[in-house]
């Protein structure tokens, strides 16, 4: 999956980075990132989630934003009464930003990355649920492995 032509909302996230394979609650009440949220609701419920190098700036520009991000899906929407928006989003895998654009309601993005840095992402999200349930998650391999992808083999992590 090289997915630079398909454009993605971007909701842009102050004080936190999500994840791939972690659902996170997330409270949503500027009008770009709203917008973001309507605009991926009505399409496939995907969206990128893009951490803010500053988390002070209210209206962030393209180059305000970092380039590696979550690739991610709303999973639950709801609109509170104060106009702010409710949101659990679960992380997908982890992307690289191609490029960004205003499209004047919202920001939306391309990104580059493959399958295999999805298989990646939840081989180590696996891998890290299994040796926290027998009790070694500080065992973790640094550097994290490298997968290889082979004509005939679906996955080998090195």
């Amino acid at each position: 999956m090289n997915d630079t032509t398909k454009l993605y909302p971007i909701l842009s996230l102050r004080d936190i980075a999500v994840y791939p394979q972690v659902i996170v609650p997330l409270f949503v009440g500027r009008p770009k990132s709203i917008s973001a949220l309507d605009k991926a609701m009505d399409n496939s419920q995907e969206l990128l989630l893009v951490p803010q190098k500053d988390p002070n700036i209210t209206d962030p520009e393209p180059d305000a934003l970092h380039e590696i991000a979550t690739f991610g899906r709303i999973v639950q929407l709801a609109k509170m009464s104060d106009g702010t928006v409710k949101v659990l989003v679960e992380g997908i895998a982890r992307v690289k930003i191609a490029h960004i654009e205003d499209n004047g309601e919202c920001l939306v993005g391309g990104f580059t990355g493959t399958w295999a840095m999805m298989l990646f992402s939840r081989a180590i999200g696996s891998m890290t649920a299994r040796k926290r349930a027998i009790g070694t998650a500080d065992a973790l391999p640094t550097p994290l492995p490298r997968i290889w992808i082979f004509p005939s083999k679906r996955a080998s992590i090195s």
